[in-house]
């Protein structure tokens, strides 16, 4: 089944967020880790399968839900957009790696706590890089 083109957006936004319940259900660091990084890879395949798109002058866009007449909460991805989305979701896979060698050697405490909070970091600032009209940030902060 090909998923719309339309609502890669809203899959990109929530993605980061499939990892949550595993990863504070997680009964060892491994497991946990490893639904860190599948969020991530996730996260840039999602922005990988909207490459083509963009790069051929589309945007994708879906409106989430109206606030008031002719301006809705949006997520659109242009170019600029997709620059962020593929930088971003390539460092958070980089970042992960490095976070996972930085809390085990330091035996940082509630290391659950801050997988989840990383992914709910990302999907903050995907919102914020995609959203359709700049004042609608201030709903993904």
């Amino acid at each position: 089944m090909l998923i719309p083109e339309s609502t890669l957006p809203l899959i990109a936004l929530l993605a980061p967020l499939v990892a949550v319940p595993g990863i504070m259900g997680a009964r060892g660091p491994n497991v946990r880790e490893a639904f860190t990084f599948f969020a991530g890879f996730l996260l840039l395949g999602t922005i990988l399968l909207m490459l083509p798109g963009v790069l051929a002058g589309n945007t994708p866009e879906i409106v989430l839900f109206p606030v008031v007449p002719g301006a809705p909460i949006a997520l659109r991805m242009d170019p600029a957009g997709m620059l962020f989305a593929l930088v971003a979701s390539v460092l958070w896979i980089i970042t992960t790696a490095y976070a996972i060698g930085y809390m085990r050697s330091k035996q940082e405490q509630n290391q659950t706590r801050f997988y989840a909070f990383f992914c709910d970091f990302a999907v903050r600032h995907h919102g914020c890089g995609h959203v359709r009209q700049p004042p609608h940030v201030v709903s993904f902060l």
